[in-house]
């Protein structure tokens, strides 16, 4: 008897209008089929004049909505109706969320920081792996700067060294990079001024900048003959041409950001050098590829001698910029064939030796990326769980609000207007939620800044960006969706209301339970995957500082020195150096022992250079 009211008002409301029928028609069909359903216990007779009357509303409309959408001076007007009608029913939306919700201060608390610590951790998360993965690097086209190294499949070894030779033949012969530079870390000793500074420089060759396609702000960089080296000057000391070039931060700290700095002195290791450039703001290449967190504040040429040095001292980086449209395998297939014509000349010293190619962000990154985005994933987890503990709690909350129900359908709310309601209840508190997410992700990311455990590049890239922030508000709206949705879609069921005021709901309470066992399960699952995760990394941990080093650090204590190598160049100098200041240590109260190195155990710093036994055969 009800179907067929029904099947006809809804075959009239498709004569309306497409823009209104898309905007009212499903909730005026579903409130005459809830008046139909509601008027059916009083009889025919209820159920006759509950379709007349909506019949002949439908007949009454139809042509005012036509004439208003054929009307083009009248559409404006029919436009600004509908607007003010949706801004109307969401302000009314979104005051009886409030005055409901603050109505039930205790749910709306536990709900929003439920949320809060949900949406916190991930975007906290976030802000990591957008500063460490997804920051572009701070040079143009950065996919096109490649590291050029030697791997022995014979030797553990990192893809990052070279020699000299091989890498002189490499750039004379290869076609696939429009620039290739050598370059080489190390400390040094900024004197001159009451404070010495300890700072991280980079001996480069003349086209390092252009292989980051990034030239000094001011002044300029180094010409080849300022690169030149000789037999009696290794990398580690200062060319020839004593010239330096600071970084933006370095300008800054010591010289005040002047710019008559250029063609003034600096002293580095005891040796004045000329000051030619400055290096724009946050470039601090090849620092972060070096160590993570580490920034190069001075640059000083690379005497290279390639006819004198040794081609079996792998103990130099290169770095090289692909030309425009070079793809990185056919680079990669460029440089195989020049180092298997250098295996053929040069058999003694580059057997098993292959070159090989690594994106210069995959250096940096290292092995951080896979545990970023466990983490990530688990902070994912983590929200999923709170998404599934407030839809939990909002469908409790939606079964006592069954006379609230009532109350709206019996004037005149459709499904539409029930699901859009609770959908908005669900908004606001997620973005309330959201707002104290952030509050505490910027806490997190301050204390990851702080507590930087070492191996997390470019640490300074780490801050809540409006990329980050986008995501957070994004994730905000996803979350209110994700805990929202389903109980707006029970609330709006078709019959729901109508079956509420006949006091025959127990479907809803047999569906609300059924959805409850599914939400619970999923909680579950979830939360066990998370702990058994946390349960085997903590486990891992354990074993790892467990394991003996070989070594007792305890009362061991460590001081760096920059050893100003042009002033002790000879091997009977650095001794006699060396002699001199641990004497000095030794005489030191309550110092044991000592003894100086170039290299911390576990620091990472390697240098893979030949040795000889005296008296026998290389």
């Amino acid at each position: 008897m009800v179907t067929v009211p029904v099947w006809i008002y809804r075959a009239l409301a498709a004569l309306f209008p497409g823009d209104f029928r898309a905007d009212f028609v499903p909730e005026m069909t579903q409130a005459f089929a809830d008046a139909c359903h509601s008027a059916r216990k009083h009889g025919g007779g209820a159920v006759i004049r509950v379709v007349l009357r909506g019949l002949g509303d439908l007949v009454y409309r139809l042509p005012r909505e036509w004439l208003d959408h054929l009307t083009p001076s009248r559409r404006p007007q029919r436009r600004e109706r509908r607007n003010a009608r949706m801004f109307e029913t969401l302000g009314q939306n979104l005051h009886y969320a409030v005055r409901s919700l603050t109505k039930n201060p205790g749910f709306s608390t536990v709900v929003t920081l439920t949320l809060a610590l949900g949406i916190g951790a991930n975007t906290a998360i976030f802000s990591v792996v957008h500063g460490v993965l997804l920051t572009p690097l701070p040079f143009p086209e950065p996919e096109r700067v490649i590291t050029v190294a030697e791997i022995n499949p014979d030797i553990d070894i990192e893809p990052r060294w070279v020699s000299i030779p091989n890498y002189a033949d490499w750039k004379d012969q290869s076609q696939s990079f429009e620039h290739m530079a050598l370059f080489r870390g190390r400390s040094r000793a900024l004197t001159g001024s009451d404070d010495p500074e300890y700072i991280l420089s980079a001996s480069v060759t003349d086209e390092f900048f252009d292989v980051f396609g990034v030239a000094p702000f001011l002044g300029r960089g180094f010409r080849p003959e300022e690169t030149k080296g000789t037999p009696d000057r290794p990398w580690w000391t200062m060319s020839a041409a004593r010239v330096v070039v600071l970084s933006y931060g370095l300008w800054e700290r010591h010289f005040a950001a002047d710019s008559s700095v250029i063609g003034q002195s600096i002293s580095v290791d005891g040796m004045a050098n000329t000051i030619i450039g400055i290096m724009p703001p946050g470039f601090t290449q090849p620092g972060p590829w070096i160590a993570p967190g580490a920034n190069v504040d001075i640059w000083l040429p690379f005497p290279l001698d390639a006819g004198s040095a040794d081609r079996v001292n792998r103990s130099f980086f290169a770095a090289g910029r692909l030309h425009a449209g070079t793809s990185f395998a056919e680079a990669r297939a460029d440089l195989e064939v020049i180092g298997a014509r250098l295996r053929e000349a040069y058999p003694a010293v580059n057997e098993n030796w292959n070159v090989t190619l690594v994106p210069w962000r995959d250096i940096i990154v290292g092995d951080v990326r896979q545990a970023l985005f466990l983490v990530w994933a688990a902070s994912g987890v983590v929200l999923l769980i709170a998404c599934a503990n407030v839809a939990n709690l909002m469908l409790n909350r939606m079964l006592s609000r069954k006379g609230e129900i009532v109350v709206r359908a019996a004037l005149g709310a459709g499904r539409a207007r029930l699901a859009s309601q609770i959908l908005t209840e669900s908004a606001l508190l997620a973005l309330v939620g959201g707002l104290a997410g952030v509050v505490l992700a910027t806490g997190g990311v301050e204390l990851v800044r702080a507590l930087n455990p070492g191996n997390i590049p470019v640490v300074h890239e780490i801050g809540l960006d409006q990329t980050v922030l986008g995501v957070a508000l994004a994730t905000t709206l996803a979350t209110a969706l994700l805990f929202g949705l389903l109980p707006a879609v029970i609330a709006s069921r078709p019959g729901l209301a109508a079956e509420i005021k006949e006091g025959t709901a127990k479907s809803l309470s047999k569906g609300r339970h059924r959805v409850r066992n599914v939400m619970a399960t999923t909680q579950l699952v979830l939360a066990f995957t998370l702990l058994v995760g946390a349960g085997l990394i903590t486990k891992s941990f354990s074993h790892l500082t467990s394991v003996s080093p070989g070594l007792n650090a305890d009362n061991v204590f460590q001081a760096t020195v920059a050893l100003p190598w042009d002033r002790v160049s000879t091997v009977n100098a650095r001794a006699d150096f060396v002699d001199r200041v641990l004497e000095r240590i030794d005489g030191l109260p309550g110092v044991t022992a000592t003894a100086m190195i170039n290299s911390l155990p576990f620091s990472g710093s390697n240098q893979y250079s030949p040795i000889w036994a005296e008296g026998q055969p290389e």
